[in-house]
């Protein structure tokens, strides 16, 4: 996921909030769905979990996994 741009980042495909959740000694992110308040993506904090990109300071990599543990890349933008 090292070397992305911003500006590769074209297609919006989720919008919502973004909680960190620890417990003990683990925490995970957690996308959460602004129009039904749902968990979208889920990534547990670790090396390698959020990456920044090249071109800018409000755009990062998150990596996402499933509980088979096959993940995807998906970019992750802030607002002004």
């Amino acid at each position: 996921a090292t070397g992305l741009l911003a500006s590769q980042m074209t297609e919006q495909m989720w919008s919502g909030k973004l909680k960190i959740v620890q417990r003990n000694d683990q925490a995970i992110i957690q996308l959460i769905n602004r129009a039904d308040n749902k968990i979208f993506a889920i990534s547990r904090v670790k090396d390698g979990a959020v990456n920044k990109v090249k071109d800018s300071s409000r755009y990062f990599v998150l990596r996402i996994e499933n509980r088979d543990g096959r993940h995807a890349y998906i970019g992750l933008a802030f607002n002004d």
